[in-house]
C-alpha cells in the first residue's frame, strides 16, 4: 500500500503539470473535437474565407515576407525569432477569434491556426526544438495557405 501512495504521490503532480503545460491549440480549440489533423481539400475545392481571415493572413504575411531567406538560410537571429513568433501567435490567435467560416471550413481553419500557433510557440523558445524550426513551420504553413483556402489576392512570403 504505501508503494501504491507513493506511485499516486508522484503522478498526480506529473498529470497536474502535462495538463497545464497542454498546448495552447488543445484548450483554445476544444469545442471542436474532430479538427482534421492536417489541411485538405473540400472535395478538390479550396476552403472559402472572410475579412478576418484574409486580413490575419495578410498581416502574417507581411510579418514574415522581409525575413523569408534568413529563415531558409537559418540566419534569423534568436532574439528575431522570438519576436516574430509573438507577433504571429497575437495574429493567428485574433484569426480564430474573429473569423466566421461555414462548420466545415472552419475546421479546416483550426488545423491552419493550430499549426501556426505551434510555430509561434517553438519559435519563442517554448519547445523541444531550436526556435528557427518553429520559424519554418510557420513560413511553410503561411506558404500552404493559398493552396488551400480561396484569397484571390493572396501571394505567399516566401
Amino acid at each position: 500500500m504505501n508503494n501504491r501512495r507513493r506511485l499516486l504521490a508522484a503522478a498526480v503532480p506529473s498529470a497536474l503539470v502535462l495538463w497545464v503545460a497542454a498546448p495552447l491549440r488543445v484548450r483554445a480549440h476544444q469545442e471542436h473535437d474532430g479538427v482534421p489533423q492536417k489541411l485538405a481539400l473540400d472535395n478538390g475545392k479550396k476552403w472559402p474565407t472572410d475579412k478576418p481571415l484574409r486580413d490575419g493572413m495578410d498581416k502574417i504575411r507581411a510579418l514574415l515576407a522581409p525575413r523569408a531567406a534568413a529563415i531558409r538560410s537559418l540566419k534569423l537571429l534568436p532574439d528575431d525569432c522570438k519576436e516574430l513568433g509573438v507577433a504571429v501567435q497575437q495574429q493567428a490567435t485574433a484569426i480564430a477569434a474573429r473569423s466566421k467560416l461555414p462548420h466545415d471550413a472552419d475546421l479546416m481553419l483550426h488545423v491552419l491556426v493550430n499549426d501556426l500557433l505551434d510555430g509561434a510557440q517553438v519559435m519563442q523558445g517554448k519547445g523541444k526544438v531550436a526556435p528557427i524550426d518553429g520559424a519554418f513551420k510557420v513560413l511553410h504553413t503561411t506558404n500552404k495557405y493559398g493552396t488551400y483556402f480561396d484569397d484571390p489576392g493572396w501571394t505567399p512570403p516566401g
